[in-house]
């Protein structure tokens, strides 16, 4: 397999750590971090070992970034979880019959509950 290299100009260097010193996703510095090494000359193989990820990984990182420049290794995911599971009507209205009681009211209720 011939060695591919990765060559950027100093403006894009310069976004690429400017990038890595400002994000706090992890899984994105990762990323830049892949094409950093790259930019040093190192193999895909030896990128992986470095970031302990599956080589493919580091490869599709790098494919990304030729493509789509900073947007391909920005993490594409806007949850921070787990949805919700409050979404029938009968649940929001228990919610709002709850949070409309006195607190005293409601510490009754929660002493019921712990004794269950």
């Amino acid at each position: 397999m011939k060695a591919e290299y990765l060559e950027l100009s100093k403006l894009k260097k310069a976004e690429l750590y400017n990038f890595m010193k400002e994000t706090r996703d992890k899984e994105e510095y990762r990323r830049a971090s892949a094409i950093k090494q790259k930019l040093q000359g190192l193999p895909y193989r030896t990128i992986a070992r470095n970031l302990d990820v599956n080589y493919r990984n580091v490869y599709n990182w790098i494919k990304e970034y030729k493509e789509y420049g900073l947007d391909g290794i920005r993490s594409k995911r806007n949850n921070a979880g787990r949805m919700p599971k409050i979404s029938s009507d009968k649940n929001k209205d228990r919610i709002k019959e709850i949070i409309s009681k006195s607190p005293t009211t409601l510490e009754i209720g929660l002493e019921r509950i712990e004794r269950i």
